[in-house]
C-alpha cells in the first residue's frame, strides 16, 4: 500500500512559505520500523522563531495527529537531534515519550 505523505506550509506577508513547516508519512508496521501497529512519521516541525510560544507548533503537531489517525496510524514517532532541548520538551508536554536513541554515523 502507497501511504500518504502530508506537507503544511504556513506563510504571512514576510515570504516564510519558502520553507516547509511540517511533513508527515505514514509507514505500514514492518516495512519501516519492525513494528506491528501502523505509525505516522513526524519528520519536520519548524516554527520561525518570532513566531514560537504563539501556539502554532501545537497545532501543526494536534493536526498532524489527527491526519494520522485518519490515515489508520495507531501511533506517531519522530526524532530529535540531542541538542534540541526545547523540542524535548515541547513534545513531552504534548504526550510524547523518549522510547530510544537514534545514532547517526558521518561518512564524509
Amino acid at each position: 500500500m502507497e501511504w500518504p505523505i502530508l506537507g503544511v506550509v504556513l506563510s504571512d506577508s514576510s515570504g516564510l512559505a519558502s520553507t516547509p513547516l511540517f511533513t508527515i508519512r505514514a509507514a505500514k508496521g514492518d516495512d519501516a520500523t519492525h513494528a506491528s501497529a501502523n505509525i505516522a512519521w513526524l519528520t519536520t516541525v519548524v516554527v520561525a522563531h518570532d513566531y514560537r510560544h504563539l501556539g502554532i507548533g501545537r497545532q501543526l503537531v494536534a493536526e498532524s495527529e489527527a491526519w494520522a489517525r485518519r490515515h489508520g496510524a495507531e501511533r506517531v514517532s519522530l526524532t530529535s537531534g540531542q541538542r534540541r532541548e526545547d523540542a524535548h520538551a515541547f513534545y513531552i508536554a504534548a504526550g510524547y515519550e523518549h522510547t530510544g536513541i537514534r545514532l547517526t554515523k558521518k561518512l564524509i
